[in-house]
């Protein structure tokens, strides 16, 4: 196995895993490396949604969107669908899938099915490395808002950016389609 640094605060590309066997043979260390680098990404795996609903299982309970509509087949997983000429993007600004949740989302689990040449990114920002660099006085006054809160990535620890470089009232031009699953988290004291 190797795994790449993306970036020296977050982010990591792993080779030499095969997503199939995650169940069975590679969860403790795809866990392990998620809690390390906080967004994991994966070339060339062409899993399947059972494949991609096994992986997602082992971190813990499945989490149903509470207003978004699910795949028929598949109620934990919601398809996202950007077309080419889409105006306004779902995630085009910085949030923490469903951080309104009594329960906020653990790790997200997005299989890109159909993704363009070029655009289409997501950006990550390490928001543990953000606390940390705090003085003590401001982590006592932003303590309720950062609190609530792959790829995989770890939802608790990164805000996400769904889509930077589409053009504003235009769209991107290209059609992009995934599929995402979030893991259920527990109830923060």
């Amino acid at each position: 196995m190797q795994v790449k640094l993306l970036s020296v605060v977050l982010g990591a590309e792993i080779d030499g895993i095969n997503l199939r066997d995650t169940p069975a043979k590679n969860f403790e260390v795809i866990n392990n490396l998620l809690l390390e680098h906080k967004v994991l990404f994966f070339r060339n795996q062409n899993i399947t949604s059972e494949e991609q609903i096994a992986l997602a299982k082992c971190f813990a309970p499945l989490e149903r969107h509470a207003y978004v509509k699910c795949r028929d087949k598949y109620p934990e997983i919601v398809r996202i669908i950007k077309g080419a000429n889409e105006k306004h993007q779902w995630g085009e600004t910085w949030h923490i899938d469903v951080s309104y949740n009594v329960k906020p989302t653990k790790p997200i689990v997005l299989r890109l099915i159909k993704i363009p040449s070029v655009g289409g990114d997501s950006m990550f920002s390490n928001m543990e490395l953000a606390w940390d660099t705090l003085d003590e006085k401001d982590k006592r006054q932003n303590k309720k808002a950062l609190r609530s809160s792959l790829a995989i990535w770890y939802n608790r620890s990164v805000i996400h950016q769904g889509l930077t470089d589409f053009f504003p009232g235009r769209g991107l031009g290209y059609e992009r389609i995934m599929d995402r699953i979030a893991i259920e988290g527990d109830r923060p004291n």
